[in-house]
């Protein structure tokens, strides 16, 4: 055992030491973690420079790291993704992140995109070391804003599903109608049914989603996917 774990370690050694040697060519932050317990093993540069702090200091964060480093909202997201990835070990899988990422010292979040892939199995297959390349996305503003959007419509999906899913089929139909800007006489003619039998379903879908006005049923419709 102590000599599997030996030569496990020389393997971790020599990989982190291929990709420090070309972590300057590289056009983003190099991360490398502990894929078992998630402990920070890496950081090229670029990434120690950002956070002003240096590799020893940030390990001595422990499991700080992620929390006063990272945004632990955004955790929430982001960790069932890589659990799935470790779980599914395909060396051709490549999973994204958006994050939020600061020094200790200051207050605002900068957002940062993630891929992330398993870098190092050991001798049996078993993950031993996670690497991620993070570029930031605050210089482009129009990058960011559609990230913080996606983020929103996510948050927003998880937290209405429950609503969601009261929706019959039809109903779901007649939602995407209805969001299209479809009148009630439009669509008892699209779908052969009495602008009575509309004008019900279009009630029935605000009350179970909570609709106040048609734009909030536009909302769901978006979010969910079904425009």
């Amino acid at each position: 055992m102590d000599e599997s774990n030996e030569s496990t370690n020389k393997l971790i050694k020599k990989k982190i030491a291929e990709i420090a040697a070309i972590e300057n060519d590289i056009p983003g932050v190099i991360i490398i973690w502990n894929a078992e317990d998630f402990s920070l093993k890496y950081m090229s540069k670029r990434g120690l420079d950002f956070l002003g702090m240096t590799i020893d200091e940030i390990r001595k964060m422990g499991v700080n790291y992620h929390t006063s480093i990272l945004n632990p909202e955004d955790s929430v997201e982001y960790t069932p993704k890589i659990f799935e990835l470790l779980r599914r070990n395909n060396n051709e899988e490549i999973i994204s992140l958006f994050q939020e990422v600061r020094p200790p010292q200051q207050i605002n979040y900068s957002w940062f995109i993630t891929g992330c892939k398993v870098l190092l199995r050991d001798n049996e297959g078993h993950p031993k070391l996670l690497i991620g390349m993070s570029i930031p996305i605050d210089s482009l503003l129009e990058m960011a804003q559609k990230a913080q959007r996606i983020i929103s419509e996510k948050n927003f999906m998880n937290e209405h599903i429950h609503q969601f899913d009261l929706l019959t089929k039809r109903e779901k139909e007649l939602l995407k109608f209805f969001a299209l800007g479809f009148t009630n006489d439009m669509i008892s003619k699209e779908l052969f049914i009495s602008v009575e039998t509309v004008a019900t379903h279009r009630k029935n879908i605000k009350r179970k989603l909570g609709c106040k006005t048609n734009y909030d049923c536009t909302h769901f419709a978006q979010v969910f996917n079904l425009i």
